[in-house]
């Protein structure tokens, strides 16, 4: 029984028999649980350490795959189109690891001291990370955004208002290499920054209907081109984001409550 988020990389949490630490004390409540992108069959598990199965779970398939040697790991992402590129984070601590968890480095230099509420690559330029931060304080350090594997960091909050950001997404909208719509899940909706050139520093509230409430998980269907949104307490909802960078109607396209 494996209950599923809606996030594009699959995160799940273990709640069976084949969990390779079940009833251990070393894992988060809910522990990160990735599928490789390129090869569905595999998939890991995070709890103090990183642990791979080539066979989905399936009993006596689980291995060791190394440590960042930080504790419990909070939250977890593997690049898009290089799964030896794996950033896991406890606390303010982010780490780096470029063979699939074997060896791993820190990459918190340049962010601020606080703790990490998610992490997210791009899903084209796999050196791309992006991660958010979930506090209140009017301090503009929400969102932060590397393209050198977090050799180097850039906030990207400005005009964000004073939300807690929960979720972090980037859309692939083009062909250049800032082409992109980076979305937000915030306790008052979703913001998203559409990314033109380096220089776009404009968040905008994406689309109407949807309540001013807790968005706690995104994701993004590429087949349909429609962002999903999942709440506190008001349901599922959808938004149609078939939006190319350079377009100006994302913010008037209405969301569709799918269930409540």
């Amino acid at each position: 029984d494996l209950h599923l988020s809606i996030r594009r990389q699959r995160q799940m949490c273990i709640r069976d028999s084949n969990n390779p630490q079940g009833g251990s004390d070393q894992a988060d409540w809910i522990a990160p649980l990735l599928v490789d992108p390129s090869d569905h069959m595999k998939i890991y598990h995070f709890s103090d350490t990183m642990f791979v199965s080539d066979q989905f779970g399936e009993p006596n398939t689980w291995s060791v795959a190394g440590s960042p040697k930080l504790g419990i790991l909070h939250h977890a992402a593997i690049a898009e189109n290089n799964s030896n590129f794996v950033v896991v984070s406890r606390n303010a601590a982010l780490m780096l690891s470029t063979d699939k968890g074997v060896t791993w480095k820190s990459i918190s230099t340049g962010l601020p001291g606080f703790s990490v509420a998610d992490i997210c690559f791009d899903p084209k330029f796999d050196s791309t990370i992006v991660v958010c931060y979930e506090r209140y304080e009017a301090d503009i350090q929400k969102v932060f955004i590397s393209h050198n594997l977090g050799k180097s960091w850039t906030n990207i909050t400005f005009n964000l208002p004073n939300v807690s950001v929960r979720k972090v997404l980037n859309q692939v909208a083009g062909t250049g290499s800032f082409e992109e719509i980076i979305y937000v899940a915030t306790n008052i909706g979703v913001y998203a920054l559409i990314r033109e050139t380096e220089n776009s520093k404009k968040w905008i509230k994406v689309g109407k209907m949807l309540p001013n409430v807790t968005v706690n998980d995104l994701d993004i269907n590429y087949s349909s081109l429609k962002l999903y949104a999942s709440t506190f307490g008001r349901g599922l909802w959808e938004l149609d984001v078939n939006y190319s960078v350079n377009s100006t109607g994302i913010n008037a396209v209405s969301y569709t409550h799918l269930r409540a």
